[in-house]
């Protein structure tokens, strides 16, 4: 009798933990946008971009630099043969050249993270696009942004960065 009973119970145990044995396991995704950023064609074009702007506003400013140093450099030249209100008048073109440069290097800064912000976030909001779609498709419960969640860790086999990278290639290559 008190193996009948034993029988039972480990059936009852085993009919209850049975749900819990073929329960579905919940499918995560995690998506590295940096790898986006350097590894999809739109991002490489966005930081191609980037760079010639940076490259364009930084010879500007050496330009800019460059006339402030000769202005300097004539000015002690003929700093002795000039007249005191002379030198006073040129003391004061080069103040006004240097707070000019100083804001349009305040200017080139702000306008250069702007466009760096404004391509980060078209990025990024084609990769949220493509990540519902995904997710939708493949069934996940949760697609995380590795940097955004504050993820430290996480095991390979969860990351699809790369199926992120080939459909926004194919959709950038599409248009």
């Amino acid at each position: 009798m008190r193996k009948i009973k034993l029988l039972f119970c480990v059936l009852i145990i085993a009919c209850y933990s049975m749900p819990a044995w073929s329960a579905d396991v919940a499918k995560i995704g995690i998506i590295d946008f940096e790898r986006v950023l350097n590894e999809s064609s739109a991002g490489k074009k966005a930081r191609e971009e980037i760079n010639q702007k940076g490259e364009d506003l930084k010879a500007k400013l050496e330009q800019m630099k460059k006339e402030v140093e000769e202005l300097n450099l004539n000015m002690e030249r003929e700093a002795l043969v000039m007249s005191k209100d002379k030198r006073t008048e040129k003391q004061r073109e080069i103040r006004i050249k240097v707070n000019d440069f100083k804001q349009k290097q305040r200017e080139f800064e702000k306008e250069f993270k702007i466009l760096e912000g404004k391509m980060v976030r078209e990025i990024q909001k084609e990769v949220h696009d493509i990540a519902q779609i995904i997710g939708k498709e493949q069934g996940y419960l949760l697609i995380l942004m590795k940097e955004a969640a504050g993820i430290i860790y996480s095991p390979e086999h969860i990351n699809i960065t790369d199926l992120v990278v080939e459909r926004y290639n194919k959709k950038i290559a599409a248009q």
